[in-house]
């Protein structure tokens, strides 16, 4: 059931943080949203690292299709983007909704997809993991505390003088 499956995401997370285990992720901010859309605080995951910066801080392209091959010998797959239209975004063949579960294994075709855009993912997620595991160290720390700093600052928003703008 979807909700028992959100509640064990958040404890997982929760335990990776217990338990001082970083968690990594691409262009983080996205994951980030998707964390506060299911329900966690940014306590539950300040410990994150991107692997964007740390790939651009090792002179690494900023995509990961790019970066991840560079650092790793890790290749996405091709079918990614396609997969990513068909799943995550709302389209006429997902009738401006995700499918449900129901919807996915009552069609076979659409279930071999939904697998290879689990492989798909789990790819992202191996890159990501690699680049932070081989690459994360002390000199990455600062980079790292820059990049949540920007993050709290780009929530609390800024403040801007629109009269000094208009000159």
């Amino acid at each position: 059931h979807p909700s028992d499956a959100r509640v064990r995401f958040i404890e997982r997370i929760r335990e990776a943080r217990s338990w001082d285990v970083p968690i990594s992720a691409h262009n983080l901010g996205f994951e980030r949203a998707v964390m506060e859309f299911m329900g966690l605080k940014p306590q539950d995951y300040f410990n994150a690292i991107d692997s964007a910066v740390v790939a651009r801080a090792m002179g690494a392209a900023s995509h990961l299709e790019a970066a991840a091959p560079q650092l790793t010998g890790i290749h996405k797959l091709e079918v990614g983007k396609e997969l990513i239209q068909l799943f995550s975004i709302p389209n006429e063949r997902n009738g401006g909704r995700p499918f449900t579960w129901d919807e996915i294994i009552a069609d076979s075709e659409l279930e071999a997809k939904w697998r290879l855009f689990a492989e798909y993912c789990e790819m992202d997620a191996k890159a990501s993991r690699t680049i932070v595991e081989t690459y994360q160290g002390p000199a990455m720390d600062r980079e790292q505390q820059n990049e949540w700093l920007t993050y709290q600052m780009n929530q609390a928003g800024w403040n801007v003088d629109l009269v000094k703008v208009r000159e």
